[in-house]
């Protein structure tokens, strides 16, 4: 990613993460509490400080929350233990399946280098033809 790029991503995120602040609260927030995995444009931004950067002039402290994974991160969102949280395509999905209230600030195109398909090695699901069969994931779907 492009230094111009991840700057411009990181201010949108950032400027995101706060503007449900100043909506609701007549002054600005003293902390933005932001929920992260350990790959990713937050993780870019928070070794680079990037968000840090731009609210340090306001006295604004940022918190980085590490989650090892999307679920736990959409809950915390859910909960108000988060102000700003960046995960993976199914996560939100699930969440709002569970009528979770939370607004999407931004998408980025999947590109699929991260993503796999799962099975137990005597699975008679073969490579190239898992359709029609019962599949998997970490949260979401169990067999009946």
């Amino acid at each position: 990613m492009k230094r111009r790029a991840l700057m411009t991503y990181a201010g949108a995120l950032a400027a995101a993460a706060v503007f449900p602040r100043i909506v609701r609260a007549a002054t600005l927030p003293t902390e933005i509490r932001i929920g992260y995995q350990k790959s990713g444009v937050l993780a870019i931004a928070k070794q680079q400080r990037l968000i840090e950067s731009r609210y340090a002039p306001k006295n604004i402290a940022v918190r980085w929350v590490e989650f090892p994974y999307g679920p736990p991160l959409m809950e915390a969102l859910g909960a108000g233990r988060l102000d700003y949280g960046y995960t993976g395509n199914a996560p939100p999905i699930f969440a709002q399946a569970a009528k979770a209230s939370f607004l999407y600030v931004a998408a980025f195109p999947a590109h699929g280098g991260n993503v796999g398909l799962v099975v137990r090695a005597d699975s008679p699901i073969k490579l190239g033809g898992p359709q029609g069969q019962d599949g998997g994931c970490r949260a979401g779907i169990e067999r009946s």
